[in-house]
């Protein structure tokens, strides 16, 4: 058996499911008979891992991490060739075939424990999913992989073949990543974050995948591209969007106003760091996105569309994506379910006309990461972090600010300084970073909005490319 040596040269691609958009519908985990035999060709299967060896490396299930290596690998193949991008933003590093990438560069892998090697825990609550050790033609595979979808196992081996020819990373500079060692400086360098970027846009561009993971390759290979590099390859920035009470939707762009289409009765919401437009009515669940409307991704956003998240006759006045758990809130209910379960309970609201959730990451202005129902009588209400007080006290959970604050919605763009405020009057402040002295939007004055919400990640130039 072959095993990992000097720690100081390995390359981690660690998964950090916080911060990555996941596609709706999960591909298939295991490859056909006629795939693993295929694959057998070309790599030598081995494994250090106490419960793979038991099962055999021909085992497909969740038990070992066997069943989703060989199944991201036969993913690969099922979209071969991938369609070209435009411009320079496709660097060609891949090749038309990303099976052939991959199986150029490894030639072995090897299955390991949970805590063998450099299988371990990150810091940041992901966890390694795989990792080499240059030159070796070995991808290590942890068990906790198992975990993951071919759609991801494709990624993860894509990434690590590209580190067999020896490419590293550098420490981010910015974003949610910054002073790890999970970039690369420029896009341009044609790292192991530039490979992962370039499939994910092209598999984008593929004809024969679904529209929710057409959705999903796409906001995270735009992710990536905000994310993963210290040097912007293009001019990404964040938008905020915004939804008027006539329902007629603006858009604030580095100072300039466009209008678009009115989305009609559809109601505008903060979905984690992004927004989505509900409509109750359809059943569907919508965002802005690279020019174009398409489906939101999201548990709470599927349970609506397939009848799991019932809501009855309520009107939804807003959603929201916790740690522990996510909600919907309706003009009477708060409808919850932990992330870890799939059971909703729902909370009759009696004491105060809810008009919507304030949850944000990072601010300066109320408590970070704490979610809050926001009442028309200006106060806030602090919902429990644990899910659990939440479902057995219900309303009498909340905790009621002792002063009126005038925040309906608090909003952070990436890449643009301060906050967006939306009052319950309906007007948009900003403040700086750093500061809690609110200021009119002057390019906004004068109109009255329903609601407010980040364009996270977004460039012009990315209608040309894709």
């Amino acid at each position: 058996m072959m095993s990992p040596t000097s720690k100081s040269t390995f390359m981690v691609f660690v998964l950090l499911f916080a911060s990555m958009v996941k596609a709706e519908e999960k591909m298939p985990s295991c490859a056909t008979d006629g795939e693993v035999a295929a694959i057998m060709k070309f790599l030598t299967l081995q494994s250090s891992d106490e419960i793979t060896t038991q099962r055999g490396v021909s085992d497909c299930s969740r038990e070992s991490a066997v069943g989703p290596a060989l199944g991201g690998i036969a993913f690969m193949s099922k979209f071969d060739p991938l369609p070209s991008l435009k411009r320079s933003i496709d660097q060609n590093i891949i090749g038309p075939s990303p099976t052939r990438f991959f199986l150029s560069r490894a030639k072995t892998i090897q299955f390991v424990g949970e805590y063998e090697g450099e299988c371990r825990q990150d810091v940041n609550g992901g966890y390694v999913a795989g990792y080499v050790s240059p030159p070796n033609p070995t991808v290590y595979v942890c068990r906790k992989s198992s975990e993951l979808d071919a759609f991801d196992m494709a990624s993860v081996f894509l990434h690590e073949a590209r580190h067999v020819e020896g490419y590293g990373h550098a420490t981010c500079l910015r974003g949610i990543f910054r002073g790890l060692k999970g970039c690369d400086e420029r896009y341009g360098d044609k790292g192991s974050y530039a490979v992962e970027t370039e499939y994910y846009l092209r598999l984008s561009l593929h004809p024969n995948i679904s529209p929710a993971l057409k959705a999903s390759t796409r906001f995270m290979g735009i992710a990536e591209l905000w994310g993963r590099f210290n040097k912007y390859p293009i001019d990404i920035r964040g938008r905020l969007i915004l939804q008027e009470k006539s329902s007629a939707i603006y858009i604030l762009d580095n100072n300039k106003v466009t209008v678009n289409s009115s989305q009609g009765d559809a109601v505008l919401v903060k979905m984690n760091d992004t927004h989505a437009f509900i409509d109750q009515q359809n059943k569907t669940v919508k965002s802005f996105f690279a020019g174009q409307w398409s489906d939101t991704l999201g548990v709470l956003a599927q349970d609506l569309r397939e009848g799991k998240l019932d809501v009855g006759a309520d009107k939804i006045i807003d959603m929201f994506y916790g740690d522990a758990y996510s909600c919907v809130l309706t003009n009477r209910k708060l409808i919850c379910k932990a992330n870890t379960s799939g059971a909703y309970a729902s909370t009759e609201i009696r004491n105060m006309n809810p008009v919507g959730f304030i949850y944000v990451s990072s601010t300066k202005l109320v408590q970070s990461k704490t979610p809050y129902v926001v009442g028309q009588d200006g106060y806030l209400y602090r919902m429990p972090l644990d899910y659990e007080t939440l479902k057995s006290q219900g309303e009498s959970s909340f905790t009621k600010t002792k002063q009126k604050y005038p925040y309906k919605k608090i909003v952070t763009v990436p890449a643009v300084p301060g906050e967006f405020v939306l009052t319950i009057e309906g007007q948009v402040l900003h403040t700086p970073g750093g500061s809690k002295n609110l200021k009119p939007v002057k390019e906004l004055e004068g109109k009255i909005f329903r609601s407010i919400a980040p364009v996270d990640l977004w460039s012009e130039e990315l209608n040309d490319f894709l």
